[in-house]
């Protein structure tokens, strides 16, 4: 009886304390009971976890994503002292009705999936020591459970299984010398390819599984989508790399060739999902013309296009200038005469952009000046327009659009490229091409007599 009175009084004194201002004690009452004091506020002490720890153990999957319905135990020696499964962010915590004695550190933390299935884990995280309250562990992938792919190698009728690896950490189990895998990627991005290993060890890749090169390739598969960089590989994955399912998706065989037999890790991560477009998975940009032009008819009469003056690009003195009046380029001034584009008819220099496209699309790829794509631009539909429009002499006056088209498809195709293969100038002019006026190599002009 005694004993008990005592340890109301002690309880009674630990609530007693100073609240408030001026030093006034705040005789604490907590009616819920939720440890916060009724009327001050103050959060109170636990008195049934005295001497106590609720410990918090969160679990992580391969990718480091929160592992739910994951069975945590947590045993002191042979004797397992708590047990609870994570809830939907892969936590579970010890409650306060049932906390776990301190002092008897290290206790050890057993995964247990509720299927039955055997886990596999970091064991040197899953341990609670040096009075830590929170702790994490993450699963490893295995290779136990996987599918595997059969791999002939150099000519072999004998297969080589191989395992299938996608995103996360796998404990593997290492050969001495060869051993394949095959990656299948499931999203978008660039990846990492790693290995950890107690034994020495090289990577490298080595095709898809439908041929596997028999020599290492190691350091590109040719295109620079695939790289090694510091012994791990790097994979950029593209949106047409990644299908529904496994057998739609991109295959990569990859090769860890340790120096002895052992257990290892290969870890595969996505490092950067937003990897720059590839000129193949950047949308064409349709040329689209606010209204289709009207059909040309020329004030003038001629009985052919031979007859109206060609503009030269070598003459320093020729300038184009665009009128916002009417919307087309001029001779000279905004006055003078009206600049038209040959479409059906060939110039001087190449056939007639109605016979290219014929056989081309006039789109093309555009760079920046460092050499970086940036678009991919498509003018076929808009030149098309045009050239429905150009009338019985296949001319049009040249409009903002078609200066656009022109300069950039001659650019892009090395037209006005001086010394290269594509440069239509070669061999057909004396003096030089002023730069800024090679795009009106099909044009010409009316001049009244």
């Amino acid at each position: 009886m005694k004993r008990i009175s005592l340890l109301l009084l002690i309880l009674s004194l630990m609530l007693l304390t100073a609240c408030g201002g001026d030093g006034e004690i705040c005789e604490h009452k907590d009616t819920e009971p939720d440890l916060v004091c009724d009327k001050c506020g103050e959060t109170l002490p636990d008195p049934n976890l005295d001497g106590k720890i609720c410990y918090t153990v969160t679990v992580l999957d391969a990718l480091g994503e929160p592992m739910p319905n994951i069975i945590v135990q947590i045993f002191d020696g042979e004797a397992q002292i708590a047990a609870k499964m994570t809830n939907n962010v892969g936590v579970a915590a010890c409650s306060k009705d049932h906390p776990v004695d301190a002092g008897k550190s290290p206790f050890t933390v057993k995964l247990v999936s509720p299927d039955g299935k055997a886990l596999s884990y970091d064991e040197q995280a899953a341990i609670i020591s040096d009075g830590k309250e929170e702790i994490t562990v993450s699963l490893f992938k295995t290779t136990a459970d996987l599918m595997t792919e059969a791999l002939y190698l150099g000519g072999s009728d004998e297969p080589t299984n191989a395992h299938v690896l996608s995103d996360g950490k796998y404990r593997v189990e290492l050969k001495s010398g060869e051993n394949y895998f095959v990656f299948v990627p499931t999203v978008r991005g660039q990846y990492k390819l790693s290995a950890e290993s107690p034994s020495g060890f090289t990577m490298g890749y080595f095709g898809s599984p439908h041929f596997v090169q028999q020599s290492n390739i190691a350091s590109t598969d040719g295109t620079g989508e695939v790289f090694l960089d510091g012994g791990a590989l790097f994979f950029n994955i593209r949106a047409f790399n990644v299908g529904d399912d496994y057998y739609s998706s991109s295959r990569y065989v990859f090769r860890v060739d340790s120096e002895a037999a052992c257990e290892a890790f290969i870890n595969v991560k996505c490092v950067d999902k937003n990897l720059p477009l590839s000129k193949e998975e950047m949308p064409w940009e349709e040329y689209l013309l606010p209204s289709d032009p009207a059909p040309f008819t020329p004030s003038f009469t001629v009985e052919s296009v031979s007859e109206l003056t060609s503009v030269s690009v070598t003459d320093p003195a020729f300038t184009a200038v665009y009128n916002p009046e009417d919307g087309f380029y001029h001779a000279g001034t905004a006055d003078g005469p009206v600049i038209f584009v040959k479409l059906t008819v060939d110039s001087d220099y190449i056939a007639a952009f109605k016979t290219i496209m014929e056989t081309t699309q006039f789109s093309t790829y555009v760079f920046d000046g460092e050499g970086n794509l940036v678009a991919k631009k498509n003018y076929h539909t808009m030149m098309q327009k045009y050239i429905d429009a150009s009338g019985e002499l296949g001319i049009y006056p040249l409009t903002a659009p078609l200066k656009e088209a022109i300069t950039t498809i001659g650019d892009s195709w090395g037209w006005y490229k001086d010394g290269g293969a594509n440069n239509i100038f070669t061999g057909k002019v004396t003096s030089p091409v002023v730069a800024e006026n090679a795009y009106l190599f099909a044009c010409c002009y009316y001049e009244e007599q």
